[in-house]
């Protein structure tokens, strides 16, 4: 090592032992914040800490003071000392040097004295370091490195356990630590006695209905007197002194007619906050619009009502719109009836909106404005009466009972339906209920209605062709309608069936069908023979008196035989009349008898019981029919008919004979007729039994099977 170096190592352990020393004296005077600090938390409960009071005044000072003596004492003790000599002194006993050997070399640096050889001292100090070797500051310093780190390291004990009791006094009670401690910070302040509490005013910022007063509450407590102020816009301000009694006071501000600042002070220069109150005029409706819109199916113009509306008894389905202007803006509008509430829609001091009662009731008015104070005197509620709409009715008034269905499959219905407005649609609803019991799903047949008619005749036919309809089955149905309300309410008519016989009663009707025309066919017959006698025994008594007139003779007699002649032919010709007649209702019998065998037919076909052989007689039987109405019959008739307009005794004779003749024919027709109709329903009751016979042969295999 140069000597150089040794010295700046040596200058360097200097240096560290002095802040060191500087370390010790800061702790030395900071020891004196946290003991302070735990004083005062200790001094708390005396009531000498109270404001006023000297006492955390002169705490603070004599903290001041001990840490600055604690400092001025750490100086002169630790730092002042630790010159290069004394430094150099603590290397000699560190390195083992003799005492005197570095202190000498320090002094020689600074120069040599007179008659001293600096080469002599220059290699003395290069020995000296030699002995001392390379040494580092910290082994340099020695002893007394060594008590100022312990000395720092003592008094940073002591700084940081007070710190942590400070902590802990701290966080065991923050309010006794404010109250300790806040005094330490401004100790001035502590001297002049604690504060007041602050003015509290209310009602504050506040909304006062134009021209009403605004009652206004001071709370000053340990005060004798409060003092009101407020200056209303464009007026002069006022003041008002109020006496203080428990700790509150209380002013009146008014009438407010502006907005108007007011506040509060005291004699202690206490002021309370700037507060305004603003005047507010009353909520309310300064125009009401109701529009009633009735429902499309009354047909009825819209209700308009200007201002508060009058009680209304409205019809279910009407719609009001409601439209309105408040006197400030509205910050949201509703009415509340029975059904909840249903609000408007708002838009500035504006509102429209719509309503549908679902009930009658009283529907109140809740309007709020923009800064959400409600109305104190909303408008009157609206009045509402809802008339329901009545149920749509309907009857079957045709057939209006359980039927059977007919040859051509096809029944004809006629109901009679109406509502208190009118009805929408109707409708034949139909559905099949075979023998078992099993129902297909329903057929709906729209009914036309022409328009929306209050009452109308509903007419339709029910179709048995196409649904499956077999013997014993059978086609429920019932009439639909719906009204025209707003509901569409609908109604239906009774249930009625239609049948379908079953093979047995088909085959039992047309026996009885058979048994009936054979006994009209034979009536038929009779008056056939006894229509021909009588036309043969008037015909043979009119030629027989024509002999007898023209037997006689004798001139006197002229005059009377004028006279009993026209007799006769009124007589003869009233009979004529009579046979006319008979024979014209006898025809009609035919014609009728031929429509019972069509009937018979039909039926025979229903009931399954018609085949080739059977059809052909009926064929023959219907042929044998047509003849009786031949036209060379009716021509007969005709000229019976003109002899008896002329009175025609000769060709009222002929007409009668060629008559008879005709009748005979028809007689002989009726009589074949007859008996093609005996067989026929024999050989129909034949087939029938055998059927029969073979159902009961089938059963009774069945039967026989499942006992097995």
């Amino acid at each position: 090592m140069s000597p150089q170096e040794f010295w700046t190592r040596l200058a360097a352990a200097r240096s560290r032992l002095r802040r060191s020393a500087a370390a010790s004296v800061a702790l030395a005077a900071l020891l004196a914040v946290p003991a302070l600090m735990v004083v005062a938390w200790l001094a708390v409960p005396m009531t000498a800490w109270d404001r006023p009071s000297p006492l955390p005044l002169a705490a603070s000072l004599v903290a001041l003071g001990a840490g600055a003596a604690l400092a001025t004492v750490g100086v002169r003790r630790w730092l002042a000392p630790l010159d290069e000599a004394t430094v150099a002194g603590a290397a000699e006993a560190a390195r083992g040097l003799p005492e005197g050997s570095l202190r000498g070399a320090l002094e020689l640096r600074g120069g040599t004295p007179v008659g001293t050889s600096p080469s002599l001292a220059r290699l003395s100090e290069r020995a000296l370091v030699e002995r001392v070797g390379r040494a580092t500051p910290s082994e340099l310093a020695g002893s007394l490195g060594e008590r100022a780190s312990r000395r720092l390291r003592r008094l940073g004990a002591g700084v940081l356990t007070l710190a942590l009791a400070v902590a802990a006094l701290g966080a065991s009670d923050s309010s006794r630590a404010r109250a300790a401690w806040a005094p330490l910070l401004r100790p001035l302040r502590a001297l002049a006695p604690p504060d007041l509490p602050p003015l509290e005013v209310s009602p504050g910022h506040a909304r006062v209905a134009r021209g009403d007063t605004l009652a206004v509450t001071i709370s000053a407590p340990e005060r004798r007197v409060v003092s009101l102020h407020w200056r209303a816009q464009g007026e002069l301000p006022g003041r008002a002194r109020l006496a203080v009694d428990g700790g509150g006071a209380a002013g009146v501000i008014g009438p407010v007619e502006a907005p108007t600042r007011y506040w509060v002070n005291a004699p202690d220069g206490a002021v309370s906050d700037t507060f305004v109150a603003e005047p507010l005029d009353p909520l309310l409706l300064s125009s009401l619009t109701v529009d009633v819109a009735y429902p499309a199916y009354l047909g009825r113009p819209a209700d308009r009502f200007q201002g508060e509306p009058p009680p209304l008894v409205l019809p279910e389905g009407a719609t009001l719109r409601l439209r309105g202007t408040a006197t400030r803006p509205l910050g949201s509008a509703a009415l509340r009836g029975p059904g909840g509430e249903s609000p408007l829609a708002v838009d500035g001091d504006r509102f429209d909106g719509r309503l549908r009662p679902a009930q009658s009731g009283t529907f109140g008015w809740a309007l709020v404005d923009a800064a959400g104070e409600a109305s104190p005197a909303p408008p009157p509620p609206l009045q509402i009466a809802l008339v329901p709409d009545s149920a749509p009715w309907v009857q079957v008034r045709f057939p209006g009972e359980d039927t059977e269905v007919g040859p051509d499959m096809r029944q004809p219905i006629v109901a009679h339906a109406g509502d208190d407005h009118g009805l929408r649609r109707a409708a034949l609803v139909s559905w099949r209920v075979d023998a078992f019991g099993q129902r297909d799903s329903a057929v709906r047949a729209p009914i036309q209605l022409g328009g929306v008619p209050a009452t109308a005749a509903l007419h339709s036919v029910l179709e048995a062709t196409g649904r499956r309809l077999l013997p014993g089955g059978r086609l429920e149905y019932f009439v639909e309608v719906t009204d025209d309300g707003p509901r569409a309410q609908t109604a239906r008519s009774a249930t009625f069936a239609l049948r379908f016989p079953s093979a047995d009663e088909l085959r039992h009707r047309v026996g009885e069908e058979a048994d009936d025309l054979l006994s009209g066919a034979d009536d038929l017959s009779r008056t056939a023979r006894e229509l021909e006698r009588a036309t043969r025994e008037l015909q043979r008594r009119m030629q027989a008196g024509e002999n007898r007139e023209s037997g006689r003779s004798g001139g006197g007699r002229d005059a009377d035989e004028g006279d009993r002649k026209s007799t006769l032919e009124f007589e003869r010709a009233e009979d004529a009349r009579s046979v006319l007649d008979q024979q014209e209702a006898l025809l009609e019998e035919a014609q009728a008898l031929r429509e019972q065998m069509e009937k018979l037919s039909d039926l025979s076909e229903s009931a399954g019981l018609s085949d080739p052989e059977f059809q052909e007689r009926l064929d023959e039987i219907r042929d044998l029919l047509d003849e009786v109405g031949s036209d060379e019959l009716r021509e007969q008739l005709n000229r019976l008919r003109e002899a008896l307009e002329n009175l025609d005794a000769a060709q009222t004779e002929q007409a009668l004979q060629a008559l008879a003749e005709q009748q005979q024919e028809l007689q002989q027709r009726l009589e074949q007729s007859l008996e093609l109709l005996r067989r026929a329903a024999a050989e129909q009751e034949m087939r029938a039994l055998a059927d029969d016979a073979r159902r009961l042969a089938a059963q009774q295999e069945a039967l026989a099977q499942s006992l097995a």
